[in-house]
């Protein structure tokens, strides 16, 4: 079987290709039919929704979260969206059943209603696309988040597509739905068991960043929207964010030199911040600032996909819950964005942009800690010596490679944390080693297994055979 082996793309053989390419497509064709449908009901939103200046897409994210937020609910009494065959079929008649009635002419609410129908239908295919990425091996996964960012200035590049309307709706939505079922039956179904052991978590410290996460993407949402409503240019050009986008999600989630994933929240803050502070010196940066937030936004739904996917793959937690929370913290900014628009708040004002961007500050500071992201993709590697030991599980494969490989005291314990997801500068806090000393022994590990990143590292963990 052919294998592609290179620097950024380890080892790919041919099964693994066509499963990234299958979820790309599919996450592809799922993101251009909501684009197609906000586009089809923005003139019933100007007719029906008169009192206030809203747009579909606010309304379309808000849908989701409310969905994202019902996921939270039910999560712990249903573990998996795969174990329910009726929730397919029910997203599909969501999608494709909700806008069938658009056709209808004269009726303008009901083409509003029917919309926050196929939005509800969208958000559940995504959150089943997700469970089904967690299937695939955390390179992979790493592989379709990237594709998936860089395909979706395909709509941008070629504005014809949304133009076509409801040929194209209903051929992505299609395509969509017959990609999921595809995979839903080839991509294995067995769950990891169940993991009862103590975490050992810092609850604080956890939900800590999760409050910082959530703040992240309301503000980065809010500041795109600003900048939008400033920009007096026609011409955005949103396929330069998204290409920029896709290149820095390579650089956070294949790296080379094992870039981590706290990176990405800097580079989300630092972004953030920087759109804010060009909106209050002047409305002529406002196309900059759109290009830095949507950047940002683009990076914070990524990655916090990606993370959701990471944390499902390495614990045992519900995946229906953990998608949940994580699309309340990524869709949050539609509500006070909606909120902003009812009560008539001029949300691009001088003095609000201010509160923004101090408030984020703070945040970002207090909150956004590397300790905190890292705590939420660590698998839990050690066990009571009382407990008896799980099999085929992340923790478990992690110990049969070291001792396979011979690896030494120090060299296992930078084995584990660094498959833990920790940074190089948490590792050497932890184990009261230089950083340069913590790479050093980092490099005897990579040597020993033959590989080159964390994430070749992990995937080779995931394959090992116990």
């Amino acid at each position: 079987m052919k294998i592609i082996n290179c620097s950024l793309f380890p080892v790919f053989h041919k099964g693994s290709v066509k499963r990234i390419l299958l979820l790309t497509f599919a996450f592809f064709f799922l993101d251009t039919s909501g684009w197609v449908a906000i586009s089809l009901v923005s003139n019933s939103f100007r007719e029906t929704i008169k009192f206030v200046d809203l747009s579909a897409s606010p309304l379309f994210v808000l849908v989701s979260a409310i969905v994202s937020l019902v996921f939270v609910m039910i999560g712990p009494r249903t573990r998996s969206l795969r174990s329910h065959p009726l929730s397919f079929y029910l997203a599909a008649l969501f999608t494709l059943g909700g806008f069938v009635l658009l056709w209808i002419q004269g009726y303008e609410t009901v083409k509003v209603i029917c919309f926050c129908v196929y939005a509800a239908g969208n958000a559940v295919y995504l959150f089943f696309l997700l469970e089904l990425l967690t299937k695939a091996s955390s390179l992979e996964a790493a592989m379709v988040i990237v594709l998936s960012s860089l395909f979706s200035v395909i709509p941008s590049v070629f504005p014809w597509l949304i133009s076509q309307g409801m040929i194209t709706f209903l051929l992505t939505t299609v395509l969509s739905i017959l990609c999921i079922k595809y995979l839903d039956d080839t991509l294995p179904e067995k769950d990891p068991p169940q993991d009862n052991r103590t975490i050992g978590i810092n609850k604080q410290m956890l939900i800590g960043t999760i409050v910082g996460l959530c703040f992240a993407g309301m503000i980065a949402g809010i500041t795109q929207s600003i900048s939008l409503a400033e920009n007096r240019s026609d011409e955005l050009y949103p396929w330069i964010s998204g290409i920029i986008e896709a290149i820095l999600l390579a650089l956070l989630v294949l790296p080379s030199n094992d870039t981590n994933l706290s990176s990405g929240i800097k580079i989300i803050s630092s972004l953030v911040i920087a759109a804010l502070i060009l909106l209050l010196f002047s409305s002529a940066y406002s196309y900059l600032a759109y290009l830095l937030a949507s950047v940002s936004y683009g990076l914070i739904v990524s990655l916090g996909n990606y993370v959701s996917v990471l944390i499902v793959k390495t614990r045992s937690f519900p995946p229906m819950r953990v998608f949940g929370i994580m699309g309340v913290m990524l869709y949050s900014s539609s509500a006070v964005l909606m909120l902003f628009l009812i009560t008539e708040i001029d949300i691009a004002s001088r003095g609000l942009i201010a509160i923004f961007a101090l408030s984020y500050a703070l945040v970002a500071l207090w909150l956004l800690s590397d300790r905190g992201i890292d705590l939420l993709i660590t698998p839990p590697i050690t066990a009571e010596s009382s407990e008896a030991p799980l099999h085929n599980d992340f923790p478990t494969k992690a110990r049969h490679l070291s001792d396979k490989i011979g690896l030494t005291s120090r060299e296992a314990d930078v084995f584990y944390l660094v498959a833990s997801g920790r940074s190089v500068p948490f590792i050497a806090e932890k184990l009261v080693l230089s950083e340069n000393t913590v790479k050093s022994y980092l490099q005897k590990v990579y040597a020993k297994c033959n590989v080159h990143s964390r994430q070749e590292l992990i995937s080779l963990i995931e394959n090992t055979s116990i």
